[in-house]
Formats: C-alpha cells, structure tokens, sequence
C-alpha cells in the first residue's frame, strides 16, 4: 500500500516536470497539513463552548458550515439561550513553511503568506428568533468569506 502510494506521487511529480506553472495542481489541504476553517458556537457567556463544527468533510461547500447545520445542531443541543458564534480561519499553509521545498517559487504559497487572516469573528444571535439568526449569519457569511 505505502508503495504504491510512493509510485503515484511520483509518477503525478513526473507528470508536470515540463509544466507551466500555472497548469501544475494545488497541494491539497491534507498534503500542506492545513487545518480548515471553523465554526464555534458558544453560549451567551462566551466561556462555555457549545461545539465546534469543521469544514474538514465539506472541501464542495463555500460556507465553513451551512446555516442549516448550525440550526440542526442547536436543535440537537436544546438551548434556547443566545449564543455566539464564532469564525476561525483554517491555516491553509501549516507545514509548508517549515517543510516544503518547493515554497520559495509555489504561487499558492505565495499568495497565502500574503493573506491576511482575520480576528476571530463573533455574532451574538437569539436562537428563538429564526429570521434574525438568518440575517446575522448572512453578515457574518459575508466578513467570513474572503478568508475561506
């Protein structure tokens, strides 16, 4: 199994040797060691952390977590507290910093180190109010989204 892992990569190393680097593939998120993008839903306290949902096994969806999950797990945990919900932006470039060959001329890299990461972003929402739930995670979809 190793082995013929080893043979892939290098035969997909091999495959755009001659390559533009424009035309040469990302690194995925698990080859860079990348942690992703998360949602943490607290209570109105702040100190108690209520669960934290990741973006890990969602890489087709543009949100770190869909609006209707967030509902469905706070239906699931029964509060009808205010609770906080809370960004925190994946690090997309973990290892290649230390580890990577490659980064000093990898455009990805590049581009990332640029990038500025955001605060942790919070809203403050009242989950027995539907329609203001939805309207605060809109705007809070649209601080998030650049970061994603």
């Amino acid at each position: 199994v190793v082995e013929k892992y080893i043979v892939d990569k290098l035969r997909e190393k091999l495959k755009y040797e001659e390559a533009k680097d424009e035309d040469i593939p990302e690194c995925s998120l698990e080859n860079r060691f990348g942690s992703p993008a998360q949602v943490a839903i607290y209570l109105k306290n702040f100190k108690t952390k209520a669960g934290a949902v990741s973006k890990r096994k969602r890489a087709s969806r543009l949100l770190p977590v869909d609006f209707n999950e967030v509902i469905d797990y706070l239906k699931y945990k029964n509060t009808s507290d205010e609770i906080c919900i809370e960004f925190r932006a994946g690090e997309k470039i973990k290892k290649c910093k230390d580890y990577c060959a490659c980064n000093s001329f990898c455009d990805y890299f590049q581009r990332e180190k640029k990038r500025r990461v955001p605060p942790t972003i919070h809203i403050l929402v009242d989950v027995d109010n539907f329609e203001e739930m939805r309207e605060k995670w809109k705007t809070f979809y649209n601080k998030v989204k650049k970061y994603l």
